[in-house]
């Protein structure tokens, strides 16, 4: 059975006091690096702190990340969580 999973973020970026950002669609989770973060998801605000993940759904709107303090944010938003396919992986010769 193969695996497929995102273990790197598909973005990082950092946030200063009084930045926000607008996730685009597509993302599936926001984690925080360093810093707290004030993130609005599906109109409920929730503080996260480093190492903390919240799944992002984009039938719920789109979600809004800023700092929560003075000190950087730096968040990682990722995609899809990971899933099996019920399919092998392929050889070395389907690369070609």
């Amino acid at each position: 059975m193969k695996t497929i999973s995102t273990p790197s973020p598909l973005m990082r970026l950092m946030l200063t006091e009084r930045e926000a950002f607008g996730v685009p669609a597509g993302y599936r989770r926001l984690r925080v690096r360093s810093g707290r973060a004030w993130v609005t998801l599906a109109g409920q605000d929730l503080t996260l702190e480093r190492g903390q993940v919240v799944q992002l759904n984009s039938r719920a709107g789109r979600a809004v990340v800023s700092t929560l303090g003075r000190l950087p944010v730096v968040v990682e938003l990722l995609g899809p969580a990971e899933r099996r396919t019920g399919k092998p992986s392929p050889g070395p010769e389907a690369a070609g």
